[in-house]
């Protein structure tokens, strides 16, 4: 039995949660920080176990079409994650204070994912905070030669969406009007913005005493 959850960084947890969970109507979250004096290893499975959150993707599929809701357990280093969908869940929708991504955007590694109410669709975004951090971060380097900032910009963990290209765009153009004014060469976004995903995997391999666990538990069911 395994159950994949433990994921490589934050831009991939960002990148899961907006193209595998939000299209799928896993609308419903809430995210924790582990207590560093607790052993990680031991709150995954009780969480795994808690929400029945190793399921098979057939498994999920059955308990959905019985109504019952399917939750999702992810771990990105001391932060976790849960997200539900619709259906029967007292441990998460009556033990959980949980937010509706169509309403509170779910906020992972500087980019704001939500679904829009209106369309269904995922919208993500720069968050306004980390917005504003890239734009200073550019403004202290204004100075670089202009392929130095391009590689500065390029190699910056942000994922390829409209949304997020929009923001980088504004924080280039603004970049841009500071060289102008110190008469250097503008930077040139076709040169640092990324428009395509870097296809590669996402979850890190489960630990075999958490399988190991998982398997005890099943059973004794």
């Amino acid at each position: 039995m395994t159950a994949h959850y433990l994921v490589k960084s934050p831009r991939h947890l960002a990148q899961y949660v907006a193209t595998n969970l939000l299209t799928k109507d896993w609308f419903f979250y809430t995210s924790f920080a582990v207590p560093a004096d607790r052993d990680p290893v031991l709150v995954d499975v009780k969480l795994l176990v808690k929400f029945e959150a190793f399921h098979s993707k057939e498994r999920q599929y059955r308990r959905r079409k019985g109504g019952l809701a399917s939750v999702k357990y992810l771990r990105c280093g001391p932060v976790g994650y849960l997200f539900a969908t619709r259906g029967e869940c007292p441990a998460f929708f009556a033990g959980e204070a949980y937010r509706d991504a169509r309403e509170a955007p779910v906020h992972v590694a500087g980019h704001s994912i939500r679904v829009l109410p209106d369309t269904g669709k995922v919208a993500v975004r720069i968050h306004r905070e980390a917005q504003r951090r890239l734009r200073k971060h550019l403004l202290d380097h204004v100075r670089l030669p202009t392929r130095d900032l391009e590689a500065l910009i390029w190699d910056l963990d942000l994922l390829p969406f409209a949304g997020v290209r929009d923001g980088l765009f504004a924080a280039v153009r603004e970049l841009n009007a500071g060289r102008r004014a110190l008469r250097l060469a503008p930077v040139e976004w076709r040169n640092c913005v990324r428009k395509r995903f870097k296809v590669e995997p996402v979850f890190l391999p489960t630990p075999p005493e958490v399988t190991d666990l998982l398997a005890w538990y099943a059973k004794q069911r």
